[in-house]
């Protein structure tokens, strides 16, 4: 079995096995890159090739595992670096390198509620890269959701209950009729010793100040009380429900792009967003 063969045999066995991975390649070098076009990178550094000596390497290894330990993993990613300026190493040449993650876990979204800005907002969410899954108490407005492998339409009586599903790494919105419906499925999630990187709820800065009173009646923390977002959505004037599913989709967007920004060491803002 050839070096090729190896890396193959190695990169399926622990692909098999879901182990998150980043394959990590050599598109295009001008300059002094040293051995290897092909390098797999587990949570723990290196498992097998490689695409470089020293800086090179290091830099290529650190990327990667920082894009596995993000809560949300960026996709694909094609970054150049210039030997001088990012690695350290003198010349004036550069490093194209592909960045793929495997067995990472897809943008994931909760949305509970199917009404009018549920219907319109899982729609919206479709045409991205996620995973969506609707809850709501009511069968027919499930049923009016649209038939996609993206999305997990879910009947339930008890909506908060689907609050045990989450692991901490996924958005959520809560669109459902109200405070009275809102409030139970908040409180279940807040009461989680998890962090949501997103966590929204349709309404007004009143809506929020009320659900934020309740949830410390019932023994939570104001801090922890009030680590939700409402109103949500980008700021616009529109305040029909396909106009703030728009809004809505946009602002969980830009944080996302934010999140992979920071994972990958830019800056991002996030375009104007509703007043909290």
């Amino acid at each position: 079995m050839n070096a090729s063969q190896r890396f193959i045999s190695r990169f399926a066995e622990r692909a098999v096995q879901g182990e998150r991975l980043v394959l990590v390649t050599v598109v295009e070098s001008n300059g002094t890159v040293g051995r290897g076009t092909k390098m797999l990178v587990g949570e723990h550094g290196r498992v097998q090739g490689h695409v470089g000596d020293g800086a090179v390497e290091q830099k290529a290894i650190g990327f990667a595992r920082s894009m596995l330990e993000s809560l949300r993993p960026p996709g694909p990613q094609l970054v150049e670096w210039h030997l001088d300026r990012n690695l350290g190493m003198p010349g004036e040449g550069t490093m194209t390198l592909f960045f793929d993650p495997q067995n990472t876990r897809p943008w994931r979204v909760y949305l509970f509620g199917a009404g009018h800005i549920g219907q319109r907002l899982a729609r919206a969410l479709l045409l991205m890269d996620c995973e969506v899954i609707c809850i709501d108490s009511h069968r027919e407005w499930v049923g009016l959701l649209p038939a996609s492998l993206g999305l997990e339409r879910l009947c339930r009586s008890e909506p908060a209950d689907l609050a045990q599903r989450l692991e901490g790494d996924e958005f959520v919105v809560c669109a459902t009729m109200g405070v009275e419906t809102d409030y139970p499925i908040l409180r279940a999630i807040l009461s989680r010793d998890i962090e949501i990187p997103y966590l929204g709820v349709v309404g007004s800065k009143e809506k929020r100040r009320e659900l934020a009173q309740r949830l410390v009646s019932d023994g939570m923390s104001k801090e922890r009380a009030l680590s939700f977002r409402c109103p949500i959505g980008v700021s616009i004037e529109g305040g029909e429900p396909g106009e703030i599913a728009i809004a809505i989709a946009a602002e969980m967007l830009a944080v996302r792009q934010q999140m992979i920004a920071q994972v990958l060491g830019r800056s991002s803002a996030i375009p104007g967003t509703a007043a909290s």
